[in-house]
């Protein structure tokens, strides 16, 4: 346990002197935070409601990506990459489109062997 605590004082200790030796790397780390955080809670990154109204178009191709998904429907793929993007024409500021699009680009990537004609 000595042995522990030891260890730990002087890992605290040589980060008590990096700190005050170097000023500057907290602040900057600080900054860095804060204004992540900021940005974060500024811009959650989508909208409540789409932006073109096709609000109903969008809710249609995130739950027809589901259901693909979870039917593992592997030859429906460019039927839906082409619903995602359609959709994203109307919505394009909408990142769960732009998220599910990405998911089935690396699905179709991801399982190229079952394609039937590559």
């Amino acid at each position: 346990m000595d042995r522990r605590k030891n260890t730990v004082d002087a890992l605290l200790q040589a980060f008590g002197t990096s700190i005050r030796m170097r000023p500057a790397i907290p602040a900057a780390l600080l900054a860095l935070v804060l204004s992540w955080s900021i940005a974060v809670t500024v811009s959650s990154g989508q909208s409540s409601e789409p932006r073109s109204g096709g609000g109903d178009g969008t809710t249609a191709a995130i739950q027809r990506f589901w259901a693909v998904f979870h039917g593992n429907d592997y030859a429906a793929i460019p039927e839906l990459q082409k619903d995602l993007e359609a959709a994203l024409e109307w919505d394009p500021e909408n990142v769960t489109l732009t998220a599910l699009l990405g998911a089935n680009h690396f699905w179709h990537v991801g399982e190229y062997r079952r394609d039937p004609s590559p």
